[in-house]
């Protein structure tokens, strides 16, 4: 028996001692470097979580800048993420300035309100240390956040802004809606600017509130509220009471087999506004975007949009705010 606690005390010391040096070597990301992409870690719940920093070239740190949480879908990494969002090159072409962070999920997943969805991982507590950290240790001046996430990164996403929207200013997502847990918990609190980007023709979040893995379509993945009830959600929350404005459906790309549609909902406390991607799959949105037969059929996800950019889009809505 001595020697069997002996084995385990010694485990347990070499378990600890190990957690102690990851969590020492938990570096954050530098203010000072700017132009290219940094990695950085913060310490959350007693876990080192990391992530891909990007600060502009032409930021004056003298000055107050938006901070932009953008979200990697189900099955990706912030690399993956970066490279076909095309964040930082849409901003590169605009008049306004954002830093952008790329969050790392746990095991490229992240926490986004569903059953059996990494319900272990604090994914709240997570990307509200981020922000703190961002602002405390690696001495950013932001003045405002915002986050924005992709699929799984949606979900995440409009998790985040329903349970933590003391801090920030806006969100939007693409291919993707709300949890059932997250929508009961979105009917009240602070109005937020939401910006959704959803494909008519998505093929993970059916119209029937299954997801699926689009690769096996008879793999369920969990449920979702479908993206009417998203829109009503984000209406009832900000108090929405005029008709909306719509505008479409448009189609200035004529062979990418989509055309979108504008639904802008403005008489509220804080805007909603919904784009409608019609013939669009499970996909973002961006004229540089791949529709081979990989992608769209033998992937399964769709025919992804060349009419807009889902970045520009996105920071185009948020630098109103």
């Amino acid at each position: 028996m001595r020697f069997f606690l002996l084995i385990l005390i010694t485990l347990s010391s070499s378990f600890t001692a190990c957690a102690s040096r990851t969590l020492t070597n938990c570096t954050a990301a530098r203010g000072d470097i700017a132009g290219k992409i940094q990695r950085g870690c913060v310490v959350t719940d007693n876990s080192a979580r990391t992530y891909q920093l990007y600060i502009p070239k032409n930021l004056d740190h003298s000055q107050p800048t938006r901070l932009l949480l953008a979200l990697h879908g189900g099955g990706e990494k912030p690399k993956s993420f970066r490279r076909y969002s095309q964040l930082e090159t849409e901003m590169k072409k605009s008049d306004t300035t954002f830093i952008i962070v790329y969050p790392t999920g746990f095991k490229k997943h992240w926490n986004d309100g569903r059953q059996n969805s990494y319900e272990d991982k604090n994914d709240l507590l997570f990307l509200a240390d981020l922000i703190v950290h961002l602002k405390d240790t690696v001495t950013l001046n932001i003045s405002s956040t915002f986050i924005a996430g992709m699929s799984n990164g949606a979900l995440m996403a409009n998790s985040f802004a329903c349970h933590r929207p003391d801090l920030i200013h806006g969100v939007a997502t693409v291919a993707g809606t709300m949890s059932y847990p997250d929508a009961k918990a979105c009917q009240t609190g602070k109005p937020l600017p939401s910006l959704v980007i959803f494909g008519n023709k998505d093929t993970t979040f059916l119209n029937s509130n299954i997801m699926v893995n689009p690769i096996n379509p008879s793999k369920q993945i969990g449920r979702h509220i479908g993206i009417a009830n998203t829109l009503s959600t984000w209406k009832k929350r900000n108090n929405c009471t005029e008709p909306a404005n719509i505008l479409g459906p448009l189609n200035p790309v004529k062979n990418d087999h989509t055309s979108y549609k504008i639904t802008l909902f403005d008489k509220c406390l804080a805007p909603v506004k919904y784009i409608e991607i019609i013939g669009g799959g499970h996909r973002w949105a961006d004229p540089t975007a791949k529709n081979g037969w990989l992608i769209v059929k033998k992937l399964n996800l769709g025919y992804a949009s060349h009419d807009i950019s889902a970045a520009k889009e996105i920071l185009e809505f948020f630098k109103q705010f």
